[in-house]
């Protein structure tokens, strides 16, 4: 007995594959009954075949056919290679439905692009079967079914996946990409899903193709981040598409752009903002700071490298109780400003680097910010007096204290009382070695900087005691080989020393 699954239907090839108990499979365009057919017939795969057929699906048909040999088998031989049989066209049946379905998918997905179909998806966080409004558009938004599914890379640009060889791009991908190469035809993505629309913005900012032109397509698609950081452009006329997206509105970045207070003012009714980054952002004032006062969900700002920030400006922050990360780093005029912090006690991270009009009076008000994780203070006028107002930060793990000139060893005394403390940064201050015994109650410090201050071998002693030090920076420091013997039998990822 000899098993033959005939095909019908355009195939580039007859194939036959004979399996070891005497089986043989034979993939013809039309069977003639004659032995010879099979056997002749050169081996080859069912997968490649089908991969080479012009029209899927294929029609299958099992066609059993009894032929005479000269070697009859056995009956148990016959029943085990029918099951073979069975079990091998079963597998490859699934292989040919998948193609069909996944096909099927394709054809679906570019006819709703094309038609614009669909409706906005839902916002971060939100259950599936939740209705979300657009964001200063009017009322009702319809529901469309997740289509997550039809790609592998969401997170990635199709540009990374284009040089990913040996990889094939995902639906998702292929279609997105050829929605960029043509996007002078599109007039809105409103109707599109959220999350096909955001990945199509993201695409045309990383392969640098939007415009103030196809910025406009965006108007009113209920984006969660817009994330145009150092994007060539960008001024307040941008801010009317951005704004337009509303409630949804989660992330913005505007760093390095030609936005005013005019523009910022545009964002205060996108009521759920979490995150803002105007970082060098040189036309922004104190008026464009204070529009952001109603923004009460932000939980990131960052306004690093404005030299017209004064602390009237710092006065919009109070209202911002959700804020757990500010970063004013550079902005030379907000000394006095500070006070407007002090209920915010969400506050994890404070960069206020070079801000080198700061004084002990400035750090007062941080004394309360009792969920303060990480302080930067570099470069500011500060000396050992304001270092005392910190020393109830008790969740402290990074302080810099980096070219403080003002700050003496004598600063060790409160920060011991930081129990948490694991990386402090005193590199440029005004270290000797009077007072550095106190280093040795910093017993979880991990990273210790003291470069370029005047301690010596004598400070090294009192370092012996820091067992779970792992990096250590005494660059031009007057340390020499006898006082290194204090760091014998240490491991340490990083050392620096002169």
């Amino acid at each position: 007995m000899v098993i033959a699954f005939v095909i019908h239907g355009p195939i580039s090839s007859s194939s036959c594959r004979s399996m070891d108990d005497g089986i043989s499979v034979a993939f013809l365009p039309f069977l003639q009954g004659k032995k010879e057919s099979a056997v002749g017939a050169q081996k080859h795969s069912l997968f490649p075949s089908l991969l080479e057929s012009s029209s899927l699906p294929l029609s299958l048909s099992l066609s059993l056919r009894r032929w005479k040999s000269d070697d009859e088998f056995s009956r148990h031989d016959h029943d085990e290679g029918i099951i073979n049989a069975l079990s091998f066209w079963v597998i490859q049946w699934i292989a040919v439905a998948l193609c069909s379905i996944i096909h099927e998918a394709f054809v679906v997905l570019t006819r709703r692009i094309s038609s614009m179909g669909g409706a906005c998806s839902r916002k971060r966080n939100q259950q599936d079967d939740e209705d979300v409004a657009h964001g200063g558009v009017s009322g009702r938004c319809t529901k469309s079914p997740s289509s997550k599914w039809l790609w592998t890379s969401f997170s990635r640009s199709f540009s990374d996946v284009q040089h990913d060889r040996g990889k094939c791009p995902s639906l998702m991908d292929l279609c997105v990409q050829k929605i960029i190469e043509d996007i002078g035809k599109y007039r809105t993505f409103s109707k599109l899903p959220r999350d096909i629309t955001q990945l199509i913005f993201n695409e045309l900012v990383f392969s640098r193709r939007l415009d103030e032109v196809s910025l406009e397509a965006f108007r009113d698609c209920a984006l969660q981040d817009l994330h145009l950081g150092e994007y060539p452009g960008v001024d307040d006329k941008w801010l009317d598409v951005i704004s337009s997206q509303g409630s949804s509105l989660l992330s913005v970045d505007l760093s390095g752009s030609e936005v005013s207070n005019d523009g910022v003012t545009l964002l205060k009714d996108c009521a759920n903002l979490q995150s803002l980054n105007f970082n060098c952002c040189k036309k922004i004032s104190d008026p464009g700071v204070q529009h952001l006062s109603g923004l009460s969900n932000l939980t990131t700002l960052s306004f690093r490298r404005n030299d017209e920030i004064t602390r009237k400006g710092l006065s919009a922050f109070a209202g911002l109780i959700n804020l757990a990360k500010l970063d004013l780093e550079r902005c030379p005029k907000i000394n006095g400003g500070l006070n407007n912090l002090e209920g915010l006690t969400k506050l994890e991270s404070l960069n206020i680097r070079w801000c080198n009009s700061l004084t002990d009076d400035d750090m007062r008000p941080l004394s309360g910010l009792i969920n303060l994780k990480s302080l930067q203070v570099s470069c500011s006028k500060i000396t050992d007096s304001g270092v005392r107002h910190l020393k109830g930060l008790h969740k402290l793990s990074i302080l810099n204290l980096e070219g403080c000139q003002d700050v003496t060893a004598a600063c060790l005394d409160s920060l011991a009382a930081l129990s948490g403390l694991l990386y402090l940064n005193l590199n440029r201050c005004h270290l000797t070695d009077e007072g550095c015994d106190k280093f040795s109650r910093l017993g979880n410090l991990k990273v210790l900087n003291l470069g370029f201050n005047e301690i010596t071998d004598a400070c090294l002693v009192h370092l012996r005691g820091l067992t779970n030090l792992e990096s250590l920076n005494l660059d031009s420091c007057r340390i020499d080989d006898g006082g290194l013997v204090n760091l014998a039998g240490r491991y340490f990822s990083m050392l620096f020393f002169p």
